[in-house]
């Protein structure tokens, strides 16, 4: 939940748009490349499912927020790729063990978090799709309720820049660590 929330911020706060969603993909990609060589599994980690997030967002934004033709093709082509890979492919690949981290609500909850208008209901709106977590995955996901009082600390303001890579470097160095 944290990260899926802080996933929400980043694409609220982006200057970038594209090159966060080449930045969190790249490393999805590059993680599940490694997960794959060692695991021989296509189980798909959080990197990937929140590529999937950021594009789904990127994707409504383009659809909801503009006129432009190209742009509104452009975003419901993003958003049919999405279901393709969160819903179609782990159907057709189930045999060879394709799936989402946390499935299709994983890839929801920064997409709820994001379009909240306000800090109370963004934590909300992560109460709610960690309710959704622990009906669909199981009981063990009680746990990331421990989050909630952290997210309500957060300030809204942005971290130091010094940080940055730290955290989008953790999430491949723990995996290699395990």
């Amino acid at each position: 939940p944290l990260f899926a929330y802080m996933i929400a911020e980043g694409c609220l706060h982006t200057r970038n748009r594209t090159k966060y969603l080449l930045l969190i993909s790249s490393l999805g990609i590059a993680c599940q490349s490694v997960f794959y060589i060692v695991e021989q599994s296509l189980y798909q980690g959080i990197l990937i499912t929140f590529s999937l997030s950021i594009l789904l967002i990127f994707s409504i934004d383009k659809i909801t927020k503009t006129k432009n033709a190209k742009d509104i093709i452009i975003g419901i082509l993003g958003v049919g790729a999405v279901i393709v890979v969160a819903l179609v492919l782990p159907s057709i690949l189930k045999n060879q063990g394709f799936r989402i981290d946390y499935g299709i609500v994983g890839i929801i909850m920064p997409v709820a978090i994001y379009y909240a208008p306000n800090k109370i209901l963004k934590l909300l709106a992560t109460t709610v799709m960690l309710a959704f977590l622990v009906y669909t995955i199981g009981s063990i996901q009680y746990y990331a309720f421990i989050s909630l009082p952290l997210l309500i600390l957060y300030n809204g303001k942005r971290g130091t820049k010094k940080l940055k890579y730290v955290f989008y470097a953790f999430y491949p160095l723990h995996l290699v660590i395990i």
